[in-house]
């Protein structure tokens, strides 16, 4: 019998907001993706040591150091990872090569659409791309 493995993408979403964090990582988990989570950025930094991820959502601004310094860390920008802002500002002063920014607040059906317009490369304009808001988090 030949059996056909599909593999997940692997998501990573860095964020500061525990209760975000959970909330996406349940849904997009539903919806057949791999996710890990990272609060801060030293355990961001030990996850992308851990498993290379297919797209990143970030938090531009962490708690305890800025996204560029992740990332420059590990050179993702020139391994081809797309990186997603995802922010309660419309444009924090971070100049990375990101493939959308997401403004919080943001629906689960937005941030899954985004998601998938990023991994496909479907977005029209991708640096200046708003991806919707909502007044929640919860499930749809």
């Amino acid at each position: 019998m030949n059996e056909t493995v599909t593999m997940l993408e692997h998501l990573l979403l860095i964020d500061s907001d525990r209760e975000i964090l959970v909330a996406f990582q349940r849904y997009l988990e539903r919806k057949q993706f791999s996710v890990a989570t990272a609060d801060c950025g030293e355990e961001a930094v030990l996850q992308l040591q851990y498993r290379q991820p297919d797209l990143i959502v970030i938090e531009p601004v962490l708690s305890d150091c800025w996204a560029p310094n992740i990332l420059k860390q590990f050179q993702l920008a020139s391994k081809g990872i797309p990186i997603v802002a995802l922010s309660n500002c419309n444009r924090c002063n971070v100049q990375l090569p990101f493939s959308a920014y997401f403004i919080k607040p943001i629906s689960l059906v937005h941030l899954l659409e985004g998601i998938q317009a990023v991994l496909n490369g479907s977005l029209e304009h991708p640096q200046s791309q708003r991806i919707g808001a909502a007044k929640n988090w919860e499930t749809p």
